[in-house]
């Protein structure tokens, strides 16, 4: 009896075992699709999604960096023990990187194999101790070049990062980003958004960004990891109502103009803009070099409306055309409370109103009216009213006279 109870619990245990097998599906080969992007190499799973890592498969490294695209879940395991993934793998060992399609993590899975020899970590796993400390946005170093109009951000322990806008600058046209080896990207976010994943560092989507880099995580150049933030502004019309503006990072706010005319600038770390006009903010370099210019409209006029015939009461008996002020401007509708277009820039019927123009700036206005027309007839409307009348009168005659009765 015991004997069948045992070979019943191994057969009930190697079901349950082959169940949990189909369960968690079976791998599927990561394709290598793209070379010498951003993290290293883009491998994409098919019908589960992407990544990027800086190596290959079955590949020896001493850091595994991953970038997972939209779509995936992953896994990460080390000597076949997952484990919590937080930036980068270093710790030696042999490392299976699972992505699944969804994160209940059923069905098949994207499979991809490496191993991290790490002599750094395996001197501290033999008893050598090591303190590590975190710096955030440590003093940076600032040169320009003037031939290839790129500033170069160095940090204490000489690893530096280009770039053709000076940390905390507004452009208008792309950013262009370059890093020297030891310097890795962690994230890059455009206003407050995390972009994910990216193929190149150049940048062109109008917005406010900030790019998360870290520097020396396992200590290889000395006692302190650098953590620092390269925060830009990218812009596409020049009309935007600034007020403070700082200046960007390294560098001296040296000469203001307004209309064409000259200012004195306030300070030489920031700007205030108090007037509506063009202004333009000239900067130099530590060295005095001229190197970095800035220009934008202030703008905090709202546009208006020119109706015809104008509004001068609430409720309307006429039909109206209008024009906004600026043709940039964008003149939104809504009769009765839903939204509507005019064609011909023309209101041609009756009901309760209300419109809003915006510029380009963001200043807007609205005008609440109403307007009830009488509709006119065209004359030979008249006309065909008079007749159908007739005929009515004389068809009610033709009954009556029928209808009666001789006495």
């Amino acid at each position: 009896m015991i004997s069948r109870r045992i070979v019943l619990a191994a057969i009930l245990l190697a079901a349950a075992f082959q169940t949990t097998v189909w369960a968690a599906g079976s791998p599927i080969g990561c394709v290598m699709t793209e070379e010498d992007v951003g993290n290293g190499y883009l491998y994409t799973v098919p019908g589960i999604g992407t990544f990027s890592v800086n190596c290959q498969e079955q590949e020896t490294v001493a850091v595994a960096v991953f970038d997972v695209g939209e779509g995936g879940y992953p896994v990460y395991l080390k000597d076949g023990q997952e484990i919590v993934y937080d930036g980068m793998l270093y710790e030696s060992g042999e490392y299976e990187f699972r992505l699944y399609g969804n994160e209940e993590r059923e069905g098949d899975y994207g499979s991809f194999r490496f191993t991290i020899e790490n002599t750094l970590t395996s001197g501290l796993e033999e008893g050598e101790t090591r303190t590590l400390t975190e710096v955030r946005d440590p003093e940076l170093t600032l040169s320009y070049d003037e031939t290839t109009g790129m500033f170069r951000y160095t940090l204490p322990d000489g690893v530096y990062f280009d770039t053709n806008i000076p940390i905390g600058g507004w452009y208008r046209g792309q950013a262009r980003l370059q890093t020297s080896e030891g310097l890795n990207i962690y994230q890059t976010y455009l206003d407050g958004e995390s972009l994910g994943y990216l193929s190149d560092l150049s940048f062109n989507r109008v917005g406010s960004y900030e790019i998360v880099l870290r520097d020396n995580e396992l200590g290889s150049r000395g006692d302190i990891s650098y953590r620092l933030s390269l925060a830009f502004h990218l812009y596409v019309d020049e009309t935007m109502n600034l007020t403070h503006i700082n200046t960007p990072m390294g560098l001296r706010l040296s000469r203001v103009l307004w209309n064409g005319e000259e200012v004195p600038p306030e300070s030489p770390d920031y700007f205030r803009a108090v007037r509506d006009g063009s202004y333009r903010l000239e900067y130099t370099d530590g060295r005095g070099v001229s190197c970095w210019s800035m220009e934008f409209k202030r703008d905090t006029t709202p546009p208006f409306i020119r109706f015809t015939p104008p509004l001068t009461e609430e409720t309307l008996q006429e039909y109206v055309s209008f024009s906004p002020s600026e043709v940039t401007a964008t003149v939104r509708i809504e009769r009765n409370q839903e939204e509507v277009a005019a064609s011909l820039n023309q209101i041609r019927v009756n009901g309760r109103y209300h419109m809003e123009i915006t510029d380009t700036a963001g200043n807007m206005r609205d005008y609440d009216f109403s307007i009830r027309k009488l509709e006119e007839l065209d004359p030979h409307m008249w006309i065909i009213i008079l007749c159908v009348l007739l005929a009515l009168a004389a068809a009610g005659a033709v009954y009556w006279r029928r209808s009666m009765r001789v006495l």
